[in-house]
């Protein structure tokens, strides 16, 4: 793979201590408690935050709209990290990471190295501990959406995170009877980025305005 000094730095930095909560609850709704370790009922499941350089020479990463049809999905309709449920037939997460940005854009194993991982967040609502590893490919990836539960995939070049006027405040619907009020989002190429995918972004962000 490429040898690039904020790739380097970024390997580097995720291989130390992390931000962690700290950085998480900046993106968390306020109602979100913490509480220390995840339930051992808790689901394992992992993401990919793919990393790969862009026209305007820099490094963009790989996000998707979830469908809005899938029953099974508590996440429908929301922006995510490509990434899913361990498979009993997973090795380990980090084969987890791989198979679903596989299965679910498209991207070909082979062609990605992952470089590191960022911190676990669980996710009370599904009761899932989320592991987000850090995917690197030297070129723009082709994609292929799994139609079942893709809608859309687009590319963010990962310098807007560090923008704050990208940070903004909505109330947000999540059922028939219950909206969030004032639920902080990243607004990414238009888009809306909540929740769990939020938190992970942040601590992200948190990392590379270190290096900018």
């Amino acid at each position: 793979m490429m040898i690039d000094p904020f790739l380097s730095y970024v390997k580097k930095r995720i291989a130390e201590n992390l931000p962690g909560v700290s950085a998480h609850f900046e993106m968390a709704h306020k109602l979100r408690t913490y509480t220390p370790g995840t339930p051992s009922t808790a689901m394992q499941s992992a993401v990919c935050v793919l990393l790969f350089p862009n026209k305007q020479g820099s490094f963009s990463f790989t996000l998707m709209e979830r469908t809005s049809t899938n029953k099974r999905d508590k996440h429908k309709g929301q922006i995510s990290l490509p990434g899913g449920k361990k498979d009993d037939s997973d090795s380990s997460l980090a084969q987890t990471a791989l198979r679903e940005l596989n299965e679910e854009v498209g991207v070909l194993i082979e062609d990605v190295e992952l470089i590191g991982q960022l911190s676990e967040l669980y996710i009370p609502v599904s009761n899932f501990a989320v592991f987000p590893f850090i995917g690197l490919t030297n070129k723009k990836p082709s994609y292929k959406p799994q139609e079942s539960e893709v809608k859309d995939i687009f590319e963010v070049d990962i310098k807007t995170l560090l923008d704050p006027e990208n940070i903004k405040h909505k109330d947000i619907r999540i059922s028939e009877h219950i909206t969030l009020k004032m639920v902080p989002y990243f607004e990414l190429e238009g888009r809306v980025v909540w929740g769990a995918t939020a938190m992970i972004l942040s601590e992200l962000k948190e990392i590379i305005k270190e290096y900018f």
